[in-house]
């Protein structure tokens, strides 16, 4: 599969089908990069990046990200959805 180098949005997605895919550390990999090129902080990116690290047991990480993508979350469904994350860690 061909990805677009600094394409966040697309490494996101890769990233996103390897953790549903259960390879966990390939999935950390795509989402370091996505997390790295996204100019605007995405808070789907930042809170996929915790539900990988979270899956690795980087407990501490994952809360990190899940509250930076609280930062800029604007939707209130994910608003919800990443709090009852930090909540239930």
């Amino acid at each position: 599969m061909r990805i677009e180098p600094n394409n966040a949005n697309s490494q996101d997605t890769y990233a996103w089908v390897l953790f549903k895919a259960n390879k966990i550390d390939e999935a950390l990999i795509w989402i370091e990069k996505a997390v790295k090129n996204s100019l605007n902080q995405s808070a789907t990116i930042l809170e996929h990046y915790g539900d990988i690290l979270k899956k690795l047991g980087r407990d501490a990480e994952a809360k990190d990200a899940w509250q930076r993508a609280l930062e800029v979350a604007t939707i209130e469904e994910q608003i919800a959805e990443i709090e009852s994350k930090i909540e239930n860690q």
